[in-house]
Parts: structure tokens; sequence; C-alpha cells
């Protein structure tokens, strides 16, 4: 299980290149579920991955892994809990299962919305560092990239826009 709750971050603080990156971010996955998360670039999606390895501070709200509060823990100490696979799974540590095979709770960042569709059974949209969209079950598997287009421009009011998110 994963939660983070009510989390903010912001680069530069107090300096003329303050940079509020996630504002109030709130999402929960439960224990087993593979989430796609897409997004343009600046949306918050690397921040939330760096936020939940303890590789970014939060300013305020918190973060659960298995039920535990690890807001305040350095990445070392949620070892444990948490790890990284990189795009070349060689790069990690379980270069030879599946994330189904291993029954992990598990976040992928992508920007393709092909990939996000095809690929874990929860996906959600992040957009100027909010969730804009978060689709899964049967809703989900019936979705065409064409309807995750249109209901992003439905929720939000405005064009999708972004090259890599709609040619990947």
């Amino acid at each position: 299980m994963i939660r983070v709750d009510g989390v903010s971050v912001v680069f530069n603080a107090g300096t003329a290149l303050e940079n509020r990156v996630l504002d109030n971010f709130s999402v929960d996955v439960p224990q087993g579920q593979f989430v796609t998360v897409i997004g343009s670039n600046g949306a918050g999606k690397s921040t939330l991955l760096n936020v939940l390895a303890g590789e970014v501070a939060v300013a305020s709200g918190r973060v659960l892994i298995a039920e535990q509060d690890v807001t305040r823990l350095p990445a070392s100490e949620r070892a444990g809990l948490v790890a990284r696979v990189f795009q070349d799974p060689r790069a990690g540590t379980c270069e030879t299962l599946t994330v189904e095979e291993q029954k992990l709770t598990a976040l992928m960042v992508t920007h393709s919305m092909r990939h996000a569709l095809a690929l874990g059974d929860r996906t959600l949209m992040l957009h100027e560092c909010r969730v804009v969209l978060d689709v899964a079950g049967s809703e989900r598997k019936s979705m065409t990239v064409d309807d995750l287009i249109a209901r992003f421009r439905a929720q939000h009011g405005e064009e999708l826009d972004s090259d890599s998110l709609l040619l990947a």
C-alpha cells in the first residue's frame, strides 16, 4: 500500500526561482496494484517517484508505505520498503521477474499513452502537478488513446498538446 496524502514539494522555496511541483497532492495505491503514471513534461511524475523513494523532501503532507509513515525518512531507511526499476530492467535488482510475478505494488512513469493503457491495471494522468484523470477496471480496459485525449479535454477544458504523449 502506498499513500501520498496532501503532499507539497517546493523547489528553491522563497527565491525568485521558486517552483511548486506538487501542491496538496494525494493518491492511494492498494497493495498489489500496478499503476501507470502519464503526463507532460513538468507534470510532477518524476517528482512523485522521487518523493516515494526519499530522494526529494516534502514541504508538507505525508507519505505512507506499507502503513508506515516514511515522510521524514531518508532514502537509505526506506530501502526495505521501496525500490526502483529503471527503464533498462538490468539496471534494477529483479531483471528476470515481471511486476506480476513479484506481486509488487508498482508505479510506472511513461510518456506513452499507449503504454499507459496497455500495462498495469490503473492509469493516472498528471497535468500541472495534479491528477486530472484516474481510470481503472473495466472503464480503463476499454479505453483508447483517443478516449484519454477526449477525457482530458472534457475534464480540463484544454487540448492536450504534448507531442511526446501523443506520438509515443
